[in-house]
């Protein structure tokens, strides 16, 4: 995710990344203090390829979070999850697993020219803070047409079956993203 004033190449170190083996993992071994959101923008590590969106059909971004925070309690702002939008730390719609205050939640957030447009907190409570599942699935299905994004997730907790999360939509027509060409999604 591009900051706007760094190369994309000083803002990861692949020697504190563990690449591949058995299981196709990726995994950040040593991550530092960093966000996009806001005026920050200095997150690291925030990885991204492009999808072309020249098409009138919705696209769902899908990744599946192993063991978030590791079983430790998150600190402060920490999160994990999905985003799509521009490639830069300033336009995009992040669906993130939170330390919400070590009480664990999921939260939307917009972020549209480097202002918080929308933000909404999931849990905790009700079965669906995160914190301890084994598995957090995280989706944003995307429609070009109508610029908007509907953001879901799923968790396994460790001997539980799996348990839908809440949805909410994000409009993406406040300029986050293109009508047509590609969309970034990490």
């Amino acid at each position: 995710m591009g900051n706007g004033s760094s190369d994309y190449l000083a803002l990861f170190d692949p020697d504190k990344m563990t690449a591949g083996g058995a299981g196709g993992l990726m995994t950040v071994d040593q991550v530092p203090d960093g966000t996009a959101l806001g005026s920050s923008n200095d997150q690291e590590y925030g990885f991204q390829f492009g999808v072309s969106t020249d098409t009138s059909l919705p696209l769902t971004a899908h990744t599946r979070l192993l063991n978030p925070f590791s079983g430790q309690t998150p600190q402060d702002n920490q999160a994990l999850g999905l985003f799509v939008g521009r490639g830069d730390q300033d336009n995009f719609v992040a669906l993130l697993v939170t330390a919400n205050g070590g009480a664990g939640g999921v939260a939307l957030v917009q972020e549209v020219d480097g202002t918080t447009v929308s933000s909404q907190l999931f849990g905790p409570g009700a079965g669906i803070a995160p914190l301890g599942s084994a598995i957090v699935d995280l989706y944003l299905k995307v429609d070009p047409l109508t610029q908007t994004v509907q953001a879901s997730y799923a968790h396994v907790m460790v001997g539980r079956a799996p348990t839908a999360g809440e949805s909410a939509a994000a409009s993406g027509k406040a300029g986050w993203r293109q009508r047509s060409g590609a969309l970034a999604v990490g």
